[in-house]
Protein backbone atom coordinates (compact mmCIF):
# COMPACT_ATOMS: atom_id res chain seq x y z
CA UNK A 1 0.00 0.00 0.00
CA UNK A 2 0.72 3.73 -0.53
CA UNK A 3 1.19 5.99 1.96
CA UNK A 4 1.04 9.60 1.95
CA UNK A 5 2.37 11.79 3.46
CA UNK A 6 1.57 15.94 3.65
CA UNK A 7 4.97 18.22 3.80
CA UNK A 8 4.80 21.56 4.90
CA UNK A 9 4.24 23.43 1.38
CA UNK A 10 1.57 22.07 0.66
CA UNK A 11 2.66 19.40 -1.87
CA UNK A 12 0.84 15.84 -2.33
CA UNK A 13 3.32 13.05 -2.47
CA UNK A 14 2.47 9.80 -4.35
CA UNK A 15 0.30 9.52 -7.50
CA UNK A 16 -1.93 12.62 -6.76
CA UNK A 17 -0.57 15.88 -8.25
CA UNK A 18 0.60 18.41 -6.28
CA UNK A 19 -0.84 21.94 -7.09
CA UNK A 20 0.05 25.19 -5.69
CA UNK A 21 -1.96 27.89 -4.05
CA UNK A 22 -1.83 29.98 -7.62
CA UNK A 23 -2.44 27.20 -9.47
CA UNK A 24 -5.95 26.14 -7.61
CA UNK A 25 -7.04 29.28 -7.22
CA UNK A 26 -6.92 29.42 -11.52
CA UNK A 27 -8.36 26.55 -11.43
CA UNK A 28 -11.20 27.58 -9.39
CA UNK A 29 -11.54 30.80 -11.68
CA UNK A 30 -12.16 28.99 -14.60
CA UNK A 31 -14.59 26.27 -12.54
CA UNK A 32 -16.35 29.66 -11.64
CA UNK A 33 -16.31 31.28 -15.45
CA UNK A 34 -17.14 28.11 -16.84
CA UNK A 35 -20.09 27.67 -15.01
CA UNK A 36 -21.07 31.28 -15.32
CA UNK A 37 -20.82 31.15 -19.13
CA UNK A 38 -22.81 27.99 -18.80
CA UNK A 39 -25.32 29.39 -16.93
CA UNK A 40 -25.23 33.12 -19.03
CA UNK A 41 -26.00 30.44 -21.64
CA UNK A 42 -28.73 28.43 -20.22
CA UNK A 43 -30.27 31.78 -19.52
CA UNK A 44 -30.38 33.07 -22.88
CA UNK A 45 -31.70 29.85 -24.16
CA UNK A 46 -34.58 29.84 -21.38
CA UNK A 47 -35.15 33.76 -22.58
CA UNK A 48 -35.00 32.80 -26.23
CA UNK A 49 -37.17 30.19 -25.89
CA UNK A 50 -39.62 32.70 -23.48
CA UNK A 51 -39.70 35.52 -26.22
CA UNK A 52 -40.18 32.55 -29.29
CA UNK A 53 -43.27 31.67 -26.98
CA UNK A 54 -44.32 35.23 -26.38
CA UNK A 55 -44.11 35.65 -30.25
CA UNK A 56 -46.18 32.94 -30.95
CA UNK A 57 -48.69 33.63 -28.78
CA UNK A 58 -48.81 37.31 -30.29
CA UNK A 59 -48.76 36.03 -33.94
CA UNK A 60 -52.41 33.66 -32.72
CA UNK A 61 -54.13 36.63 -31.28
CA UNK A 62 -53.25 38.71 -33.60
CA UNK A 63 -54.45 36.33 -36.30
CA UNK A 64 -57.45 36.00 -34.34
CA UNK A 65 -58.22 39.40 -34.57
CA UNK A 66 -57.38 39.51 -38.25
CA UNK A 67 -60.11 37.29 -38.69
CA UNK A 68 -62.95 38.26 -36.00
CA UNK A 69 -62.33 41.46 -38.48
CA UNK A 70 -62.50 40.63 -41.33
CA UNK A 71 -65.84 38.78 -39.90
CA UNK A 72 -67.17 41.71 -38.47
CA UNK A 73 -66.31 43.53 -41.73
CA UNK A 74 -67.91 40.95 -43.54
CA UNK A 75 -71.45 41.24 -41.88
CA UNK A 76 -71.43 45.03 -41.55
CA UNK A 77 -71.37 45.05 -45.70
CA UNK A 78 -73.92 42.26 -46.10
CA UNK A 79 -76.09 44.29 -43.88
CA UNK A 80 -75.28 47.46 -45.88
CA UNK A 81 -75.86 44.97 -48.91
CA UNK A 82 -79.29 43.74 -47.63
CA UNK A 83 -80.49 47.21 -46.61
CA UNK A 84 -79.49 48.77 -50.34
CA UNK A 85 -81.46 46.17 -51.94
CA UNK A 86 -84.67 46.71 -49.75
CA UNK A 87 -84.43 50.09 -49.98
CA UNK A 88 -84.38 49.99 -53.98
CA UNK A 89 -85.89 47.53 -54.34
CA UNK A 90 -90.17 48.09 -55.60
CA UNK A 91 -93.43 45.98 -54.81
CA UNK A 92 -95.38 44.87 -57.97
CA UNK A 93 -98.44 45.95 -56.36
CA UNK A 94 -98.29 50.12 -57.07
CA UNK A 95 -100.40 52.40 -54.57
CA UNK A 96 -102.86 54.23 -57.27
CA UNK A 97 -104.98 56.92 -56.91
CA UNK A 98 -107.64 58.42 -59.43
CA UNK A 99 -108.30 62.20 -60.03
CA UNK A 100 -111.47 63.73 -61.16
CA UNK A 101 -112.78 59.88 -61.06
CA UNK A 102 -116.00 60.66 -62.71
CA UNK A 103 -115.55 57.33 -65.39
CA UNK A 104 -116.75 54.08 -64.67
CA UNK A 105 -113.14 52.92 -63.72
CA UNK A 106 -112.53 52.48 -60.12
CA UNK A 107 -108.32 52.36 -59.10
CA UNK A 108 -108.74 48.83 -59.25
CA UNK A 109 -109.32 48.53 -63.15
CA UNK A 110 -106.02 50.82 -63.74
CA UNK A 111 -104.03 49.27 -61.16
CA UNK A 112 -104.66 45.57 -62.56
CA UNK A 113 -102.78 46.67 -65.28
CA UNK A 114 -99.87 48.70 -63.58
CA UNK A 115 -99.41 45.47 -61.82
CA UNK A 116 -99.40 43.57 -64.53
CA UNK A 117 -96.60 45.61 -66.20
CA UNK A 118 -94.47 46.33 -62.86
CA UNK A 119 -94.75 42.37 -62.86
CA UNK A 120 -93.50 42.05 -66.34
CA UNK A 121 -89.86 43.02 -66.30
CA UNK A 122 -87.17 42.65 -64.12
CA UNK A 123 -85.98 46.03 -64.47
CA UNK A 124 -89.58 47.49 -62.98
CA UNK A 125 -88.74 45.55 -59.86
CA UNK A 126 -85.81 48.77 -58.69
CA UNK A 127 -86.63 52.19 -58.05
CA UNK A 128 -83.50 53.31 -59.98
CA UNK A 129 -84.75 51.19 -63.53
CA UNK A 130 -88.51 51.19 -63.32
CA UNK A 131 -89.90 52.37 -66.47
CA UNK A 132 -92.33 54.65 -65.25
CA UNK A 133 -92.76 56.28 -68.72
CA UNK A 134 -93.82 52.90 -70.64
CA UNK A 135 -96.50 52.36 -67.77
CA UNK A 136 -97.93 56.13 -68.16
CA UNK A 137 -98.18 54.97 -72.27
CA UNK A 138 -99.67 52.04 -72.08
CA UNK A 139 -102.88 53.07 -69.62
CA UNK A 140 -102.92 56.28 -71.43
CA UNK A 141 -103.10 54.21 -75.37
CA UNK A 142 -105.42 51.67 -73.29
CA UNK A 143 -108.32 54.67 -71.58
CA UNK A 144 -107.97 57.90 -73.84
CA UNK A 145 -110.20 59.09 -71.18
CA UNK A 146 -106.99 59.18 -68.85
CA UNK A 147 -105.54 62.95 -69.40
CA UNK A 148 -102.06 62.51 -67.01
CA UNK A 149 -100.60 59.56 -65.32
CA UNK A 150 -97.84 60.71 -62.89
CA UNK A 151 -95.62 58.14 -60.73
CA UNK A 152 -93.81 59.20 -57.61
CA UNK A 153 -90.96 56.79 -56.75
CA UNK A 154 -90.47 57.17 -53.04
CA UNK A 155 -87.57 57.35 -51.06
CA UNK A 156 -88.76 55.17 -48.34
CA UNK A 157 -91.24 52.38 -48.98
CA UNK A 158 -91.79 50.28 -51.75
CA UNK A 159 -94.67 50.92 -53.32
CA UNK A 160 -94.68 53.12 -56.12
CA UNK A 161 -97.49 55.88 -55.90
CA UNK A 162 -99.55 56.77 -59.28
CA UNK A 163 -101.97 59.63 -59.88
CA UNK A 164 -103.89 59.12 -62.37
CA UNK A 165 -106.23 62.61 -63.51
CA UNK A 166 -109.47 61.19 -65.79
CA UNK A 167 -111.04 63.58 -67.85
CA UNK A 168 -114.28 65.50 -66.53
CA UNK A 169 -117.67 65.17 -67.98
CA UNK A 170 -119.37 68.56 -69.70
CA UNK A 171 -122.48 67.03 -71.32
CA UNK A 172 -124.67 64.21 -70.12
CA UNK A 173 -125.31 62.84 -73.63
CA UNK A 174 -127.98 60.35 -74.62
CA UNK A 175 -128.84 58.42 -77.51
CA UNK A 176 -131.73 56.45 -78.71
CA UNK A 177 -130.22 53.24 -77.29
CA UNK A 178 -128.24 54.54 -73.88
CA UNK A 179 -126.48 57.63 -72.13
CA UNK A 180 -123.30 58.13 -70.86
CA UNK A 181 -120.97 61.67 -70.00
CA UNK A 182 -119.17 63.28 -72.07
CA UNK A 183 -116.10 65.10 -71.76
CA UNK A 184 -114.76 68.33 -73.35
CA UNK A 185 -113.17 66.07 -76.06
CA UNK A 186 -116.19 64.63 -76.87
CA UNK A 187 -115.27 61.18 -75.37
CA UNK A 188 -117.70 59.24 -73.35
CA UNK A 189 -116.03 58.83 -70.17
CA UNK A 190 -118.78 57.02 -68.36
CA UNK A 191 -122.12 54.78 -69.33
CA UNK A 192 -123.63 52.80 -65.91
CA UNK A 193 -125.41 54.01 -63.26
CA UNK A 194 -125.69 57.73 -64.36
CA UNK A 195 -129.00 59.77 -63.13
CA UNK A 196 -129.48 62.58 -65.84
CA UNK A 197 -131.57 64.39 -62.97
CA UNK A 198 -128.56 64.50 -60.24
CA UNK A 199 -125.53 64.98 -62.84
CA UNK A 200 -125.71 68.55 -63.00
CA UNK A 201 -124.54 68.32 -66.21
CA UNK A 202 -125.68 69.68 -69.60
CA UNK A 203 -128.40 67.85 -71.02
CA UNK A 204 -127.27 67.05 -75.16
CA UNK A 205 -129.97 64.42 -77.09
CA UNK A 206 -128.09 62.94 -79.39
CA UNK A 207 -131.04 60.98 -81.65
CA UNK A 208 -129.60 58.49 -83.34
CA UNK A 209 -129.19 54.99 -83.15
CA UNK A 210 -125.55 54.75 -81.04
CA UNK A 211 -124.93 52.40 -78.60
CA UNK A 212 -122.44 54.55 -76.82
CA UNK A 213 -118.74 52.89 -75.06
CA UNK A 214 -116.42 54.26 -73.09
CA UNK A 215 -113.71 55.67 -74.74
CA UNK A 216 -116.15 56.93 -77.74
CA UNK A 217 -115.86 59.78 -79.38
CA UNK A 218 -118.81 60.94 -79.96
CA UNK A 219 -119.28 64.81 -80.49
CA UNK A 220 -116.26 66.63 -81.68
CA UNK A 221 -114.32 69.59 -78.98
CA UNK A 222 -115.83 72.07 -80.98
CA UNK A 223 -119.43 71.24 -80.85
CA UNK A 224 -119.10 70.61 -76.87
CA UNK A 225 -117.36 74.26 -76.16
CA UNK A 226 -120.45 75.33 -78.79
CA UNK A 227 -122.57 73.99 -76.39
CA UNK A 228 -120.98 75.35 -73.19
CA UNK A 229 -120.44 78.76 -74.83
CA UNK A 230 -124.01 78.96 -75.88
CA UNK A 231 -125.05 78.35 -71.73
CA UNK A 232 -122.36 80.37 -70.81
CA UNK A 233 -123.34 83.53 -72.11
CA UNK A 234 -127.24 82.69 -71.69
CA UNK A 235 -126.38 82.22 -68.32
CA UNK A 236 -125.13 85.37 -68.08
CA UNK A 237 -128.65 86.91 -68.81
CA UNK A 238 -130.22 84.67 -66.75
CA UNK A 239 -132.01 82.43 -69.26
CA UNK A 240 -131.49 78.72 -68.42
CA UNK A 241 -131.42 76.18 -71.34
CA UNK A 242 -133.67 73.01 -70.21
CA UNK A 243 -131.60 70.83 -72.74
CA UNK A 244 -130.22 70.85 -76.00
CA UNK A 245 -130.59 68.86 -78.87
CA UNK A 246 -127.55 68.12 -81.78
CA UNK A 247 -129.07 66.96 -85.13
CA UNK A 248 -126.10 65.84 -86.73
CA UNK A 249 -126.95 65.56 -90.39
CA UNK A 250 -127.87 69.08 -90.16
CA UNK A 251 -125.41 70.56 -88.63
CA UNK A 252 -128.16 71.95 -86.10
CA UNK A 253 -127.83 72.55 -82.10
CA UNK A 254 -131.73 73.04 -80.79
CA UNK A 255 -131.56 75.15 -77.31
CA UNK A 256 -134.93 74.67 -75.65
CA UNK A 257 -135.06 77.26 -73.17
CA UNK A 258 -136.61 76.64 -70.32
CA UNK A 259 -139.72 78.05 -68.96
CA UNK A 260 -140.91 78.92 -72.61
CA UNK A 261 -142.57 77.33 -75.55
CA UNK A 262 -139.63 77.73 -78.23
CA UNK A 263 -136.17 76.47 -79.11
CA UNK A 264 -133.51 78.35 -80.93
CA UNK A 265 -131.51 76.87 -83.87
CA UNK A 266 -128.26 77.27 -83.85
CA UNK A 267 -125.66 76.61 -86.91
CA UNK A 268 -122.85 74.48 -85.51
CA UNK A 269 -120.60 75.19 -88.57
CA UNK A 270 -120.42 78.53 -87.45
CA UNK A 271 -116.98 79.69 -85.76
CA UNK A 272 -118.56 82.78 -84.43
CA UNK A 273 -121.29 81.38 -81.75
CA UNK A 274 -121.20 84.50 -79.73
CA UNK A 275 -122.92 86.24 -82.84
CA UNK A 276 -125.46 83.94 -83.11
CA UNK A 277 -125.92 84.60 -79.28
CA UNK A 278 -126.26 88.27 -79.93
CA UNK A 279 -129.01 87.60 -82.56
CA UNK A 280 -130.57 85.72 -80.24
CA UNK A 281 -130.81 88.17 -77.46
CA UNK A 282 -131.86 91.38 -80.04
CA UNK A 283 -134.91 89.16 -81.35
CA UNK A 284 -136.28 88.44 -77.76
CA UNK A 285 -135.43 91.68 -76.54
CA UNK A 286 -137.61 93.34 -80.01
CA UNK A 287 -140.36 90.73 -79.23
CA UNK A 288 -140.65 91.92 -75.17
CA UNK A 289 -141.15 95.36 -76.71
CA UNK A 290 -144.22 94.23 -78.28
CA UNK A 291 -145.19 91.53 -75.64
CA UNK A 292 -144.90 88.66 -78.06
CA UNK A 293 -143.08 85.20 -77.70
CA UNK A 294 -142.26 82.90 -80.81
CA UNK A 295 -144.72 79.60 -80.53
CA UNK A 296 -142.28 76.98 -81.92
CA UNK A 297 -138.42 78.32 -82.70
CA UNK A 298 -136.11 81.00 -82.76
CA UNK A 299 -133.60 80.83 -85.84
CA UNK A 300 -130.71 82.61 -86.02
CA UNK A 301 -128.36 80.25 -88.50
CA UNK A 302 -128.15 83.12 -91.01
CA UNK A 303 -125.56 85.21 -90.08
CA UNK A 304 -127.32 89.06 -89.31
CA UNK A 305 -130.60 87.23 -89.92
CA UNK A 306 -133.40 85.86 -87.52
CA UNK A 307 -136.50 84.05 -88.27
CA UNK A 308 -139.04 83.09 -85.53
CA UNK A 309 -142.58 81.23 -86.05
Amino acid sequence: MFKFKKKNNNKVIGRQRAYSSRQLENRRYLYHSVSLEQAKQQSTNIKFKKDETDINHITEINITKFWIRRIVELFIWSVIIVAGIRLLSLSTVAQVKVLNNNTQFNSMIYQKIIDQQLASSWFNHNKLTVNVNNIAKVLESKYPTIVSVKANVPLVGNSLNIDITTSSPRLFLSTTYNAGLVDGQGRVVSIDNINKASSGLIIVNYPISVKLAIGDNILTPSIVNFINDVTYELKLKKITVNYFEVLPGANELDAYITNTKYYVKFDLQSNNPLLQIGTYLAVIHNLSLHNQSPSQYIDVRIPGRAYYK
